[in-house]
This record gives structure tokens, sequence and C-alpha cells, in this order.
């Protein structure tokens, strides 16, 4: 029921050793019950009109957000690119970066006036640090790395789930660059790429089944809703067992152990500090994103969460929530996507009798996560613009 205290998004949750998912629900919805025996004229109209508050926005209730609907992730993203930067030997969270205000790849230049200081990954992580994880990208990662990143975990194709209707999800390639934006992929392609904006899209469900595969040490499973069928006398016709894609090389142990580290501290004290304070009993791993699409005038946001947490069942679940927002809306990852996920959260896995949750009060950061959107970077010719970046989380 929580799902319904947004227009639109959706949330889905999944058994990170199986890839069965044990929670999924997709806003704005219908009930099932109007089709039987028939729909009622009234009915259609009111599911397909378009969407006042949205003003212009269609409500689709007939369409699964959870796989069909795809969105730039913004800095959820970022979980990703430091693992492309792993794979080469380029991840050191030791290492600090300089962030002075602004960050230029080419003759693109992105105004950061908020993130000013120097950073190691923790605190870069925590509070979600742009500059930090375009130099990630561009500097440490590169293009190939980041290539051969998002195909490993699932980017820009179909889970391949049983159900019909998935979409595949978007990581920008040379091919696709050349074709869509006629010219060369760049840095700046890279730097988008990097915080999860630009042409980068994902669907819930691939965001959720890649941190499945972060927890559960790199195996990349293919998503099931059912595990069997069967007849009106409970006799089985098909089973649907676990089955693996591929599996995916992590880092060393003490890289893997410094992310889960950093996105445990996001929900303790960062971005997502209002999930650590409505489940605390739940030791969740998280990142947030709040990205933005749209013409630069007219914006509408899109907040994101998406980690993972160990049960009091003893399983582990991934999970990945989607906020769309309308026009007349302001929506953050932390504070929008975090409060659906914390509530299905406590519905799911109440707090043990006898606990009292205490919310924590949200510690004020030395700086805040600015997830802004960024467009594909401009041809060589084109002299340098500054892109503000809005506070958004």
């Amino acid at each position: 029921q929580h799902i319904q205290s947004i227009r639109t998004g959706a949330i889905v949750i999944i058994n990170v050793n199986t890839g069965a998912i044990v929670a999924s629900a997709s806003r704005p919805n219908f009930n099932p019950n109007d089709w039987i025996p028939s729909l009622s004229e009234e009915v259609w109209k009111a599911i397909t009109e378009t969407n006042v508050p949205g003003k212009g926005a269609k409500k689709d209730p007939l369409r699964n957000n959870v796989i069909s609907h795809r969105n730039p992730p913004g800095s959820v993203f970022k979980t990703f690119t430091t693992l492309a930067a792993a794979s080469i030997g380029k991840f050191d969270p030791r290492r600090t970066v300089n962030c002075p205000g602004y960050f230029d790849v080419g003759t693109t230049h992105y105004s950061l006036p908020k993130e000013v200081g120097s950073y190691a990954f923790k605190e870069a992580f925590r509070w979600s640090i742009n500059t930090f994880f375009l130099d990630m990208g561009v500097n440490r990662a590169g293009r190939e790395a980041m290539l051969e990143m998002a195909h490993d975990w699932g980017f820009g194709q179909k889970t391949g789930i049983n159900l019909p209707g998935e979409v595949a999800g978007m990581f920008p390639t040379p091919e696709f660059v050349r074709s869509h934006h006629q010219r060369n992929m760049g840095g700046g392609d890279i730097a988008n790429a990097s915080i999860g904006q630009g042409d980068v899209l994902a669907t819930p469900l691939q965001m959720a089944n890649a941190m499945a595969a972060l927890a559960n040490g790199g195996t990349l499973y293919r998503p099931r809703i059912a595990e069997q069928i069967e007849d009106a006398k409970g006799n089985v016709s098909q089973k649907f067992e676990p089955e693996v894609i591929r599996q995916i090389a992590l880092p060393t142990p003490e890289l893997q152990a410094a992310i889960k580290d950093a996105m445990q501290t996001v929900v303790t004290s960062g971005t997502a500090a209002v999930v650590g304070g409505m489940v605390p009993h739940l030791k969740v791993a998280a990142k947030t994103g709040t990205a933005q699409v749209g013409s630069k005038k007219r914006p509408r946001q899109i907040a994101w969460l998406g980690g993972y947490f160990t049960a009091p069942d003893g399983n582990t679940y991934s999970f990945a929530v989607m906020v769309e927002g309308d026009f007349d809306q302001d929506l953050h990852g932390g504070s929008d996507a975090g409060t659906l996920a914390a509530k299905v959260f406590a519905t799911m896995f109440p707090p043990p009798k006898g606990s009292r949750r205490t919310p924590k009060k949200r510690p004020t950061p030395t700086t805040t996560e600015v997830d802004d959107a960024a467009t594909p970077a401009a041809p060589a010719p084109r002299p340098p613009r500054a892109r503000p970046v809005r506070e958004v989380e």
C-alpha cells in the first residue's frame, strides 16, 4: 500500500542468492477486479486520462514501471563507476581528490560551486560529490573500462525476466553516439555516464539486479517472478530454477569492504539517513540518486535509491526504488525514494518486539549531494559553457 503515496514510480526487491523477486510494485496502478466481467467505459477513461496534477504527464497505469520504464539513474550509478575503476586497478579508497568547485573535460565545463574541498572516497560517496566521480569516470576508469563494466553488470540490456514487456536500458557506445549525436564518443560522454546522466538509462529491475550481484559476490542471476506454476489440483506444470546470466569479477575483498562501508555510511549518516532512522534494525547499504530529465528550463526530477540489506530471516535482499516527479514536484533520492523504501522494509521486516524506533537526526553536512542533470559533451569547436548545479539531495 505504500506505493500509493507517490504519483509515478516503482519498487522491486530481490533475493540476491536466487534472483527471486519477493516484492514488486508499480505506480500508477489499477484494480484487476475492474476487468471482471468486463471493463466499463468510465473506468477505462479514468485509467487513460491525462494526469491533471502533472500538467500533461500520462498516468499510464497499464505500464509496469519495474520492467517497462527506464530513466537516468543519477548518482546511484556512481557505485558502478567505482567498480569500473576498480576493475583495472585504478580505485584507491584512500586517494583524495581536490574539488575546486568545477570540473573540466575537453571544452565542457561543469560548474559545481557547492563542491569545494578535498575528499577521499568514503566522504565523497557519503555526500555524493559529483566532482570526485566525474574524475573517477574520466581520469581513473576511462571509456573502455566503463563500457565493459556496463555490459558485465547488465546495463543497456534486458534482464530476461519471465514477464512480457521488459525494455532494455541504455549505456552509450561509440556506435550509439555517432548515430544519435553525429560525433565521436568523448570524455564528456564518459563524464555524464559516470554520474548516471546523459544517455544512461535503467529500469528499477536492472538496477536492483546489479545491486544483487554486488551483494552476493558477483553472480548476476536472471530475475524470476515465480518459482513454479501449478494447476487447480496443485500439480506442478512448470518450475523456474535459479539461472545465472554471468559471473562478474569483483575487486579485492578490501576494496569490496570499502565500497560496502561507504554504502552503509550513506544510510547511517549521509544522503539516505532517513532510511537509517526509520529502520535502524536493518543494516542497509545504499546509494541515492536524483536525476533530471526534460529541458533545462523545465526539468522533472527522478528520485532513486538502490542497494541491499540482510534481513532478520537470514536472507540478503537487493532493491531499487524509483520515484518519477511531475513538473510541479521537487523530489530527492534520500527523502522521497528513501522514505518509500524504508516504509516497505519496515512492513516486510518489522523491528523486534520491545524495541523502540528512534529516528536519527540527519547531521548537517559540510557539503550536500548535487545530482544535477548533465548533457552530452559539446563538440570540440563549441566554447566552454558553465552548467549551473543546484542542490537536490
